[in-house]
């Protein structure tokens, strides 16, 4: 199972509050940010 969440400022409220790496990528005028989790 998947799902994605978008702008989110408080990931505790889904229980993600455990990060393991935030990726931030950069092309020329766009941007995205890629938030990485470790789930078990």
């Amino acid at each position: 199972m998947s799902f994605v969440i978008e702008d989110v400022e408080d990931y505790v409220q889904y229980g993600l509050d455990d990060l393991a790496c935030t990726i931030d990528l950069k092309a020329g005028e766009r941007s995205w940010q890629i938030t990485c989790l470790i789930m078990g």
